[in-house]
């Protein structure tokens, strides 16, 4: 006898939560650090370029331009550490849940970190952002 498709049952497999926020994390992960990656390997390049003969004022922009890839880089670094205080505090909550012991001072604090990291990583995508398009643009318009 085939088995009969319940739509609740599968609703609930595809849209368990514990799934999404496992996926939701690696998501913020790989953008984190393919940040960092394209943020080092752009600062490498640009800071290759200042041994050129560049103009002074060239040269002034694109170390300026290097000072906001190494805070993006900078931010990234920060983003992963505030991340390991998060799991960390979550790992103490699930052992406060098993022992039924209130854990709402420490839910406050893991959701003020991903709050701030929220604002982190958008910061760090801006800032990298701005510095390839205008090192593109210079570079371009030489």
């Amino acid at each position: 006898m085939p088995e009969t498709y319940n739509k609740d049952d599968y609703n609930k497999k595809v849209y368990k939560i514990d799934n999404w926020q496992k996926l939701h994390v690696q998501q913020l992960s790989y953008t984190r650090n393919l940040v960092i990656i394209l943020a080092s390997a752009a600062l490498g390049y640009t800071l290759s370029l200042l041994n050129n003969d560049l103009t002074c004022n060239l040269k002034l922009l694109l170390k300026i331009i290097s000072l906001v890839y190494l805070i993006s880089i900078t931010i990234g670094v920060f983003i992963a550490y505030s991340e390991s205080e998060n799991y960390r505090l979550k790992y103490y909550i699930s052992r406060k849940i098993e022992k039924l012991q209130p854990f709402e001072k420490e839910e406050q604090s893991c959701t003020s970190i991903e709050g701030r990291n929220k604002w982190l990583i958008k910061t760090q995508l801006i800032l990298f952002g701005i510095a390839i398009i205008t090192e593109t643009i210079l570079l371009i318009a030489k």
